[in-house]
């Protein structure tokens, strides 16, 4: 029961990590203007009007890849449920994901790129996982 609370847990934070870490790689080639206050939404909203397209690409990258990876280092953690954990991570990221996506204006064919990704990556990350770690398991009892 631990270590499937554990899985869901540290998997999130991969995610957060990895996510951050792509979105942070987006901002030193696509950097902010120097002087954009971030308190005032009225200084953000023109700035993501005048975002080129990628900038919002790596934002979904990372929400994809995020959602992938933490789900599949989440199976690795869990002892059993191993889908419905890594689901689990994209349905938390998706609601975060929206938060962030409705709190501050982006283009409507981001929030819907956006809000799909969450789910079919964690998914793919937590089969993949799954795979890996049944082959492990195969081959360390066959031995």
């Amino acid at each position: 029961m631990i270590r499937n609370i554990l899985s869901i847990i540290v998997g999130l934070l991969i995610a957060i990590v990895v996510m951050q870490l792509i979105q942070i790689l987006g901002h030193l080639m696509y950097p902010p203007p120097i002087d954009i206050d971030v308190t005032d939404p009225e200084a953000i909203k023109h700035y993501i009007t005048l975002s080129p397209t990628i900038v919002f690409v790596i934002v979904i990258l990372s929400y994809a890849l995020g959602s992938f990876f933490g789900a599949f280092v989440s199976t690795f953690i869990a002892k059993e449920k191993h889908i419905p954990h890594a689901i689990n991570i994209g349905g938390v990221l998706m609601g975060l994901g929206a938060i962030n996506l409705f709190t501050i204006p982006h283009p409507t064919w981001m929030i819907v790129i956006s809000l799909i990704v969450f789910l079919p990556f964690a998914y793919f990350g937590g089969w993949l996982g799954l795979r890996i770690k049944a082959k492990r398991h195969s081959k360390n009892t066959s031995h």
